[in-house]
């Protein structure tokens, strides 16, 4: 017959051992290289990328900088909002670093601290001139460190990236074009826009007498 003790003291058992497995688990992900890494900057946190494990050993944080801490997470959920932190590593000028334990078919999350870095603007000038009644467009790229589209804004003169001179508008014009990727790092620059005036022909108005 079973006692109140026995269960007792097979729950106590079983309790151990799902301690020491768990610990076990956390214990087995650990980073193989630790690189040293310095940054001459404050780091800030600019990816946060999830993965499910297809290996026990994987080369980690491809998405964060060449110089980058990355820290390490389990997920306890579908969408990881509750996780486990399992340790930091450093990726040092592009070398992943090299983490073994993962646990196959487990999802898992890694965060990348790295120096901030602004995005590239390129615009195809810096000064332009168009006649009154033409049609401008600015053409102009924006891209991260890493290579992602960025969005790109104008203020000043023109509000958008074409605008048709009207015969009023004669005159030397500042326009402000910005660049800003998604962790809001921006850069501005401002493009030079002359109208030139027109000198039309006039117009003849007949006026009708009684």
């Amino acid at each position: 017959m079973v006692t109140k003790s026995k269960i007792a003291i097979y729950i106590t058992i079983i309790s151990i051992f799902l301690i020491i497995v768990s610990g076990i688990v956390f214990a087995t992900v650990q980073v193989e290289s630790n690189q040293e890494l310095v940054l001459d900057c404050q780091p800030q946190k600019t990816e946060t990328k999830t993965f499910i494990a297809s290996s026990s050993i994987i080369d980690t944080g491809l998405w964060c900088a060449d110089n980058a801490n990355l820290k390490l997470y389990e997920c306890q959920d579908g969408t990881c909002s509750k996780k486990q932190y399992l340790l930091s590593a450093n990726k040092v000028d592009g070398t992943l670093e090299r983490i073994t334990g993962y646990s196959v078919g487990t999802k898992y999350q890694y965060e990348c601290f790295e120096c901030p870095v602004a995005p590239t603007l390129s615009l195809d000038y810096s000064t332009l001139t168009i006649s009154e009644g033409e049609r401008i467009e600015i053409t102009a790229s924006c891209t991260d460190s890493k290579g992602r589209v960025g969005s790109i804004a104008f203020k000043g003169w023109m509000q958008g990236s074409i605008r048709q001179a009207d015969f009023t508008d004669a005159g030397e014009y500042s326009v402000k074009v910005i660049c800003e990727d998604q962790n809001a790092y921006s850069v501005t620059e401002e493009l030079i826009v002359t109208v030139l005036d027109i000198n039309r022909a006039p117009r003849v108005h007949a006026v009708l007498r009684e």
